[in-house]
């Protein structure tokens, strides 16, 4: 029997952005014929080297479908087709856009609009699928139409949480309706997915199903230690989502206090795709923090090489710790394998810095905690002078990315339990 999956989720495969990097990597052990893809939101570089099939609805043609009920919502898109389809990047919208009343809008239209149609029943009927693979979001419509298709087609389902909307969400009518989402979903599955552990524990209490962990997993590398140099880069990669611009500002400023006990030339770079406003540029010019734009590609493995320290960093804003208190970021994997240390900075509640605490917690700064912030700075200052330490701090990331995020070896566990939930003859794992 063929094998063949279909993957629901907001973001296309990718590789370059976050979300679709992870499901990427996840998925890397299963052929491009094994896959296919209904996905919600235009993207550029759709990954051709991941999957071939895709379909995309986005939020233009389901209102388009509210006016126009037999406009035929939906089409196949082609990876090679993918730039066409571009859209503004969701990196340079502001995060806050994405107000309660926003996200209520949205599932209003798409109950309302007509997603169901022709070319997609004619596309999944040529796919053929046997499961799904759900990845959950804020939206409630994705939810009904996961549920539906999982009825329509009459296949098991599994489904995947990468970020926290519901059990840490502040109360209100909107998470209260979410939940309720969430729980009609759950029960229709066979298989639960979380970005963490800390996730996974929370999520499997809340909805009382087991859910596995399973973060962006990378290939492994060879140890590439930074030569020595007489001056050192700091980079920090990703999104400026959340306030994340305030805590590199506010990590900035701290060490520009420290600087007379600082024994090294240092700069701090943000590559993001992000926008950046005017206030912004003063800010960083005020702290001598480089903005270098977004990289990708060749560009990107560069960057990395040329880095003595990365950055990661989250916001001490109340509201900003609910929304990623048990999200992890994709790019900490990346991270370690790079050989490089880590400057993690951010409240202690947060998952993503308490990871690094577990690490080591030699290269975390809580930001919301007074009585050990000093302490914490000058072991950062002490990272900033010394080589060595940088050395026996990348050892032990690399040591820990190497035995919980091997591409290979996650991804064919991954594998085998979606083909367990197809009753398919699992993978021989002894090639491991």
């Amino acid at each position: 029997m063929r094998m063949k999956i279909l993957v629901i989720s907001n973001n296309s495969f990718s590789d370059v952005y976050n979300n679709g990097k992870t499901l990427k990597a996840m998925f890397s052990e299963f052929r491009k014929d094994e896959l296919c893809m209904l996905f919600f939101r235009p993207h550029d570089e759709i990954s051709a080297s991941a999957c071939e099939d895709y379909f995309l609805i986005s939020d233009k043609e389901i209102l388009k479908s509210v006016f126009f009920p037999r406009h035929e919502t939906g089409a196949v898109i082609f990876p090679s087709d993918s730039m066409a389809i571009k859209e503004e990047l969701m990196e340079q919208r502001p995060k806050m856009q994405r107000t309660k009343l926003r996200q209520q809008l949205r599932d209003i239209v798409w109950k309302m609009g007509h997603w169901n149609k022709r070319k997609l029943r004619e596309w999944i009927e040529i796919q053929k699928p046997n499961a799904i693979f759900f990845v959950g979001s804020y939206c409630k419509f994705a939810n009904r139409i996961a549920i539906a298709l999982h009825k329509q087609l009459q296949i098991p389902m599994a489904v995947y949480y990468t970020d926290d909307y519901v059990v840490n969400a502040k109360p209100s009518i909107y998470r209260n309706s979410l939940i309720k989402s969430y729980q009609k979903l759950i029960e229709e599955c066979e298989q639960f997915y979380a970005i963490g552990e800390e996730m996974a524990d929370a999520y499997a209490q809340f909805f009382g199903k087991r859910f596995n962990p399973i973060m962006n997993i990378v290939d492994k590398s060879e140890p590439c230690p930074k030569q020595e140099s007489t001056s050192i880069t700091i980079s920090y990669f990703g999104s400026l989502y959340y306030k994340r611009f305030d805590a590199i500002v506010k990590i900035a400023q701290l060490l520009n206090d420290r600087k007379t006990h600082i024994k090294k030339m240092y700069g701090i770079n943000i590559y993001t795709s992000s926008m950046i406003t005017e206030e912004q540029k003063i800010q960083l010019e005020k702290f001598g923090i480089n903005s270098k734009g977004f990289v990708k590609g060749d560009e990107f493995k560069n960057a990395m090489k040329a880095t003595d320290i990365f950055l990661h960093v989250e916001s001490d804003d109340e509201d900003y710790i609910r929304l990623v208190k048990l999200s992890v970021s994709t790019k900490i994997p990346e991270y370690l394998m790079a050989y490089r240390p880590t400057i993690a900075f951010g409240p202690k509640e947060v998952a993503s810095i308490r990871l690094y605490d577990k690490i080591d917690s030699r290269m975390v700064v809580f930001s919301n905690d007074k009585e050990s912030l000093d302490c914490r700075l000058n072991r950062i200052i002490q990272l900033i002078n010394d080589s060595s330490l940088r050395d026996e701090l990348a050892q032990i990331g690399f040591d820990y990315a190497c035995k919980h995020y091997i591409r290979e070896v996650v991804a064919r566990q991954f594998k085998n339990s979606l083909i367990k939930m197809t009753n398919e003859p699992t993978l021989n794992m002894a090639v491991l």
